[in-house]
Order: C-alpha cells, then structure tokens, then sequence
C-alpha cells in the first residue's frame, strides 16, 4: 500500500513543487533517521504486537482493548497540568465507562471460557 501511494503521489508532489503550490526543502539525515525510527517502532511494532494479541485472545478482546486508549487518552489529558482539559460533558464520562466496562466485561467471559479463574 505504502509503494502504491508512493507511486501515484510522487509525481503530484514534484508538480506542485514546479508550480510554487508547495515548497520542499532539503531533508537531513538525522530527521530521515527519526522518521523511520518512528515508523518501525509506531507501525511495524504495534502492528506484529496486535497480531500476537489476537493469537493469545481473541479479535473482539484486542480491540476493545485498543478502545480503551480513547479513555484512558481522556484520563492522561486531564491530570496532565500542561495540557487543556478535557470537557467533562456526563455524555462523553458515560461513554467513557462504557467503553472500559465493556473491556472488563468480556475479559471476564473469555476468562470463564477458558476456565481460568479472575
């Protein structure tokens, strides 16, 4: 997917750079280092650690789980002091729960499943 995008949006970057639409500049070393660095670790790493969740559980557990970052996102934002705070609306705390008790939920059943014991 990446080399089929690289394909068709490479040619559009090189004409909108010739008509002045968009300016690139030089890139280092270093910033082409960070990026795939960051890559690797925030896509190839996350991605061969979600399909080995799956192998462990089950697809309805690793995505509940992935789910979860939405909250617990919404938690890290608010005790943080140099963030903005988030908006307490009851609407947006219920689904919060929700999302967590869902998570909870079927952990448990799948726990009682396996005969393993909470």
């Amino acid at each position: 997917l990446g080399l089929f995008h690289t394909a068709l949006c490479l040619p559009i970057l090189f004409v909108l750079d010739q008509t002045g639409a968009e300016t690139f500049g030089h890139v280092d070393r270093q910033l082409v280092l960070f990026l795939t660095v960051n890559g690797l670790f925030g896509t190839v790493l996350s991605n061969v650690l979600w399909a080995k969740a799956i192998a462990l559980t089950s697809p309805l557990t690793v995505n509940l789980g992935t789910s979860t970052s939405i909250p617990l996102s919404f938690l890290a934002d608010y005790l943080n002091p140099h963030a903005h705070k988030p908006n307490l609306e009851p609407s947006y705390l219920l689904g919060t729960l929700l999302v967590l008790a869902s998570f909870v939920y079927v952990s448990l059943l799948e726990a009682r499943d396996q005969g393993v014991s909470p």
